[in-house]
C-alpha cells in the first residue's frame, strides 16, 4: 500500500517538471541612461527602449519558442544590432548589442536592466520598472 501512494504522489510531480512556462511582456521606457565611452569619459544619455516578447521555455531554460520586437532609439543603436542569447537567464532573456547587454524579463512585473561591458558600468545597472 505504501509503494502505490508512493508512486501516485510523485507521478503528478514528475509531470509538472517537464512542463514548459510561457509569458507575454511588452514594456517601453525611456529617459538617462550612462554610457561611458573608450576613454573612460561618461556622460548621461537619453535613450528610447519598447520591447515585446513572447517566451515558451522548457525546463532547461532554451526556447521552445520565442518572438520578439524591439524598438530602440538615441544611445541604444538600432534595434537590428541585439541578438538575444540562447537560453533564458532567470525571469529574463538577455539581449547582446554593439555597446550594451539588455535583460529584458519575460516575466511581468520586473524591471529592465542594462550592462555595458568593459566600459565603466561594470555590473548590471536598472534601466527602468
Amino acid at each position: 500500500m505504501k509503494k502505490f501512494i508512493y508512486i501516485v504522489l510523485s507521478a503528478p510531480i514528475l509531470l509538472f517538471s517537464l512542463c514548459s512556462q510561457a509569458n507575454t511582456v511588452t514594456k517601453t521606457c525611456s529617459g538617462q541612461i550612462r554610457y561611458c565611452d573608450s576613454l573612460g569619459i561618461c556622460t548621461n544619455e537619453h535613450y528610447y527602449l519598447y520591447s515585446y516578447q513572447n517566451v515558451i521555455l522548457n525546463q532547461d531554460g532554451t526556447f521552445k519558442r520565442h518572438r520578439y520586437r524591439m524598438r530602440t532609439r538615441s544611445i541604444l543603436g538600432d534595434a537590428s544590432d541585439y541578438t538575444p542569447r540562447e537560453t533564458a537567464v532567470g525571469e529574463y532573456v538577455v539581449y547582446d548589442g554593439p555597446v550594451f547587454s539588455l535583460a529584458i524579463p519575460w516575466v511581468a512585473g520586473l524591471p529592465l536592466y542594462y550592462f555595458q561591458p568593459n566600459f565603466g558600468v561594470d555590473e548590471w545597472q536598472e534601466l527602468c520598472l
